[in-house]
Formats: C-alpha cells, sequence, structure tokens
C-alpha cells in the first residue's frame, strides 16, 4: 500500500508557495507552450495560433531581458500588438446603404431620440436583430424611410460575413455613444 503525502516541491521554508504563482513564473504565456507542443508534434512550421502577438510577444520580452528589465505576463501583454484580420465587404452596396442608415442615427444630433425609441419600445441596444424587427432605423432615418427598404431586408440580404462586418460596426457604435446619454438611458445598454 502506498501513502500518499503532499508534494514538498512547492513548499519554500514553510510557507507554501502558490501553485499559480510558481507556473505563472515557470510558464512565460500560453502561447509560448502551444508552440512547443506544436515544435515536439513535428509541427516546426507552425509558428502559434497567433503569430502576429507571438512574434510581437517573444520580441518585447527579448528586448526587456536585453536590456536587464524584469519580465512578467502583464508587462509582456501590454507590449502585445492585435491586428485585426480585414474581411472584405461582399455585397458593398446594400452594406453601405444599411451602415449609413446606422451612421446617420448615430450622429450626435440624432443619436438621443433612437436611444429614445429604444427605452419607449422597451428595446436593450445590444439586441440587433430586435432593434431591425421593430424598424426602429426606418423611424429615425428619412433617406431610409423615402426609399421604402426595411433596415431587416437589407440585413438579411447580406452574406454572413457582411452581417458578422455590420453587426460589429452597429455594436462600435453604441459603446462610441457618448458617456452622459450611456447613462441616462443606462437601462437600455444593460446587459440583461
Amino acid at each position: 500500500m502506498v501513502e500518499s503525502q503532499p508534494s514538498k516541491l512547492l513548499v519554500a521554508g514553510s510557507i507554501p508557495v502558490s501553485r499559480s504563482r510558481v507556473l505563472q513564473l515557470a510558464v512565460p504565456s500560453f502561447a509560448d507552450v502551444a508552440q512547443l507542443v506544436e515544435h515536439s508534434l513535428g509541427k516546426g512550421e507552425v509558428t502559434g495560433s497567433i503569430p502576429v502577438i507571438s512574434s510581437s510577444l517573444r520580441q518585447a520580452t527579448n528586448e526587456r531581458v536585453e536590456r536587464g528589465s524584469p519580465v512578467d505576463g502583464s508587462e509582456r501583454m501590454s507590449q502585445a500588438t492585435y491586428k485585426q484580420a480585414v474581411i472584405e465587404i461582399q455585397n458593398k452596396e446594400v452594406f453601405e446603404e444599411l451602415r449609413g442608415a446606422l451612421d446617420r442615427v448615430f450622429a450626435a444630433s440624432a443619436v438621443e431620440r433612437f436611444l429614445k425609441r429604444l427605452e419607449n419600445k422597451g428595446l436593450s441596444i445590444r439586441s440587433f436583430e430586435a432593434v431591425l424587427a421593430k424598424q426602429v432605423l426606418e423611424q429615425l432615418d428619412e433617406p431610409l424611410a423615402r426609399s421604402g427598404k426595411k433596415a431587416a431586408d437589407l440585413y438579411q440580404a447580406l452574406p454572413m460575413s457582411d452581417r458578422g462586418l455590420m453587426r460589429e460596426h452597429y455594436l462600435t457604435a453604441i459603446e462610441a455613444v457618448e458617456e452622459r446619454l450611456r447613462e441616462k438611458y443606462s437601462k437600455i445598454y444593460r446587459y440583461y
């Protein structure tokens, strides 16, 4: 019969050392671990899941080490550069028509009317599809209303990649609304 005993490897003197702290100091980052695994599996041509970040982190870390500066995870992450993948718009005409309506509704002179309309309809601002279904854009954007087109139909006419870009554009716009208005209409900004 083997009696299990707690490991004494992670004990410094009589004060146990946190496992997560030891791992944090011993393992530079999850990306580096993934690269080591990929290399050991014979996938040396793979530089990592996100090569831009990986190489930026490694370069920043090497520069700090060369200067004799301490390197910890938070400093490396703050130096990482992220590049968003460029997704080409497939249906440019419809995309621009819908984006134009959104941009006019989110213009500084018009956005409060939009927020008030959402509040009156009991809609969450984060529910883009519900905003489209309730025809809020048609009610507030005169060029869209005059065209006789519905924002929901324009959105549905877009391929999935364009819909994703449009949704991202909308979500970016709602977060760019000035803080004073976001506080005033905090009910529609709630996540629940």
